[in-house]
């Protein structure tokens, strides 16, 4: 999953935390940001000349169809940005366009908004890419079936088998 937002002030944003420049920019009359947490949090002014973002290279999603894109606009803002930049980035077709959260105009900080995320359909596929190359075995104390170093239902980390014992007998 990759949350987006684009959002037309960063006065009251507080994560991820914008430069002061960015604040400076915030004042002008019309300016709008890129919010991304790919691939660490940051906040891009949008440039008439330059409206991209860095997103997650072709190759990180090869295998993992992100054919679905749900936006959330507030306020009767425009989400060109989003379907003219961010859809055919990700080759998307489908938009799904739905209400904004109850809270989104609290976290961002402005009801001048439009969240965007990115998310896998085919689940199944998603789940090979994930357990590509690893052999599941059970958490020595819950007992779950995992592939991850650490259980995510006890959080506890993986002991790994011991091999049997032969008893000598002399």
């Amino acid at each position: 999953m990759l949350p987006l937002a684009q959002v037309w002030g960063v006065m009251k944003l507080r994560e991820p935390r914008p430069r002061l420049s960015h604040r400076l920019a915030s004042l002008w009359p019309g300016n709008s940001f890129a919010v991304s947490w790919w691939p660490r949090p940051h906040v891009r002014l949008l440039r008439p000349d330059d409206p991209t973002i860095a997103l997650p290279p072709r190759a990180a999603w090869t295998g993992v169809p992100f054919t679905q894109l749900a936006v959330a606009a507030y306020s009767n803002v425009p989400g060109d940005w989003i379907k003219d930049v961010i859809a055919p980035a990700f080759g998307m077709r489908t938009i799904i366009h739905a209400g904004g959260s109850p809270l989104g105009q609290v976290y961002w900080g402005t009801h001048r908004v439009v969240e965007a995320v990115a998310y896998p359909t085919q689940v199944s596929a998603l789940h090979e890419r994930i357990v590509e190359g690893r052999k599941p075995s059970a958490c020595h104390w819950c007992g779950a079936t995992v592939v991850s170093e650490r259980c995510p239902f006890c959080e506890l980390g993986r002991v790994p088998a011991m091999p049997a014992q032969t008893e000598e007998r002399s």
